[in-house]
């Protein structure tokens, strides 16, 4: 099953496997490609911590089911950038036809970053918090949050 492009034709390179008995076990062309089975819902919606640590050091390399981020996630980045990332994804997900795939991650990388007081504010568990702390008596008086002594909300 042709699930991956073939390196050599995406090079523009002459296919060694294809001379062969048993032929290429690659796609030479998107109509050749096949989708993968088994899939993880899961399937590239977070980033890969070996690749993190050192793109090196993933050993599935394109075969990975997370996340390779094309710049290094550790400085900041520009928000069109970590998009073009992000729809790549997206597509690949869409492709798979993995179950949920017609939902967008979008990955800002939120572990490396503190998070912005508004966010916070908004997202009131520490698993949607990304594991943040705040003290509450260092936490400015959010907008959304509702104050029954001022009928605000």
């Amino acid at each position: 099953m042709k699930t991956e492009l073939c390196r050599f034709w995406l090079n523009g390179q002459q296919c060694e496997n294809s001379q062969k008995e048993q032929g290429c076990g690659f796609a030479h062309g998107q109509e050749e490609l096949q989708k993968k089975k088994g899939l993880s819902r899961q399937y590239l919606t977070s980033v890969c911590k070996n690749f993190l640590e050192h793109p090196t050091k993933c050993t599935y390399g394109q075969r990975c089911i997370f996340q390779h981020p094309t710049y290094d996630v550790r400085k900041r980045q520009q928000y069109t950038d970590m998009m073009q990332d992000n729809a790549r994804y997206t597509a690949m997900r869409l492709f798979q036809d993995i179950e949920g795939s017609e939902v967008i991650y979008i990955n800002t990388y939120a572990a490396t970053t503190p998070r912005l007081a508004c966010f916070k504010a908004i997202c009131n568990s520490a698993k949607d918090n990304g594991d943040d702390f705040v003290d509450p008596q260092d936490e400015e008086v959010s907008p959304f949050s509702q104050d029954s002594s001022k009928g605000q909300i």
